[in-house]
């Protein structure tokens, strides 16, 4: 069954300089911030395009309250961040450039540039996975109407003894804008959409390129509803 997933932050930023846009600034992801994220039964998210309306007031509730927190990664003595298996230097990383969001005993792994928020991983006790050529998830500003684009590659394993190899791409477009209706009876005015379409193919162990298998591969169709003035408060769909 697909679901929605509505996501209520507990903090709030002040307003976007700029209708429909968002920005490092505003959007970036934050240490110590933690969400409540109430999933619900799916609804179609409707079509691209100007001034459109989101009716999600009679949404049915499938899982009523987890959380979402984002971190800091570990340290390892005072002076270098492990993240992903990986290790950083303190001194040669930036305030909140390296996040760790956890949900459902599931780490994903950040790293925020001043124009971009990229994915490098995730992992849980059955998946390890790292992407060599980082997930691009958002670019900043973005504006209504814009789209970025890029590829990827991953590897890692499965219950630690199974090898995963993946690699496609990632396309991440503000396709609208409009008003939300929340099942609480609120409504959003301002709200920007942002769709991200991610391609996966298995690359095969010969090594092969993935194109001339006929492997049709999977994709992966996320929406986030993002609204002025605060950085987390969306709802997106999978």
């Amino acid at each position: 069954m697909k679901a929605i997933t509505l996501i209520f932050a507990i903090v709030c930023s002040s307003a976007l300089p700029v209708f429909g846009q968002l920005n490092a600034l505003h959007n970036h992801l934050r240490a110590g911030d933690v969400l409540l994220k109430q999933q619900v039964e799916y609804v179609n998210p409707g079509s691209a395009g100007a001034d459109r309306l989101w009716n999600f007031s009679k949404l049915k509730t499938v899982n009523d309250e987890y959380t979402l927190e984002y971190a800091l990664p570990p340290l390892e003595g005072d002076s270098v961040y492990i993240m992903g298996g990986k290790r950083y230097l303190k001194e040669n990383v930036k305030e909140d450039e390296l996040i760790v969001g956890t949900e459902h005993n599931t780490m994903y792994y950040y790293r925020q540039t001043d124009d971009s928020l990229l994915q490098t991983g995730h992992e849980n006790p059955s998946v390890v996975l790292n992407y060599t050529s980082p997930l691009a998830i958002l670019r900043f500003p973005l504006n209504y109407g814009q789209s970025i684009s890029s590829a990827y590659q991953s590897k890692g394993l499965y219950s630690g003894t199974m090898d995963i190899k993946t690699e496609g791409t990632v396309t991440t477009t503000a396709d609208a804008y409009g008003k939300m209706l929340l099942p609480s009876g609120d409504t959003l005015d301002l709200v920007l959409r942002v769709k991200t379409l991610q391609t996966i193919f298995d690359v095969p162990k010969d090594g092969s390129n993935t194109a001339e298998t006929g492997n049709a591969g999977k994709q992966l169709e996320i929406y986030r509803w993002y609204s002025k003035g605060y950085r987390y408060r969306q709802c997106g769909t999978i």
